[in-house]
């Protein structure tokens, strides 16, 4: 069975969802699938205050990636400096990081390809500090136990969704994202 199977499949069960941008007149190039944690935080309504306007941007960052927007990729783990996206260390996990910096607290979603342009979001971590209303630790340094245990969930969120399927690898970033550049 292809992944694009397995895809909508996960999709008419409810444990997949199509992020849909708000602004319907974007080009649609590009594809995130969320997991429902994902889903609950972008999807609204928020109540007011911080929880709801940092939610907001975290969605518009992610519909951005479905916008065919350019994405700034930080090919080498632990050089991000401004990039939009990241490979992870070890990068033979096939795991990234979408950059949600503004306004602060940072998130981290953690991600995987499906396909080229097809985003598999599946969990998310305040980068430095706790926030309330997200039930996860802060990462913190880059090598720390909290970044290990963030990359190694995102990898066991996706081998329950596609048991049967590897991510996408690739050499070069075409073989991932259309219109992105190397920090």
């Amino acid at each position: 069975m292809s992944i694009r199977v397995e895809i909508n499949n996960r999709i008419s069960e409810g444990r997949l969802f199509r992020l849909r941008p708000h602004v319907q007149s974007d080009p649609n190039e590009r594809t995130v699938l969320m997991s429902s944690e994902i889903h609950d935080l972008v999807s609204g309504p928020w109540p007011d205050g911080p929880m709801g306007i940092r939610c907001g941007y975290l969605r518009a960052d992610l519909e951005s990636f479905v916008a065919n927007d350019v994405i700034t990729v930080c090919w080498d783990p632990f050089e991000a400096r401004d990039a939009k996206m990241g490979r992870l260390d070890p990068i033979t996990d096939e795991v990234w990081d979408l950059r949600s910096q503004a306004p602060p607290p940072s998130l981290r979603v953690f991600c995987r390809f499906a396909e080229k342009d097809v985003l598999v979001a599946l969990t998310c971590n305040p980068r430095s500090v706790p926030i309330p209303w997200l039930d996860r630790l802060p990462l913190r340094e880059r090598r720390s136990r909290e970044w290990r245990d963030a990359i190694v969930k995102c990898r066991r969120e996706w081998n329950v969704l596609f048991p049967a399927h590897q991510p996408l690898s690739g050499v070069h970033l075409s073989d991932y994202i259309s219109n992105a550049v190397l920090q």
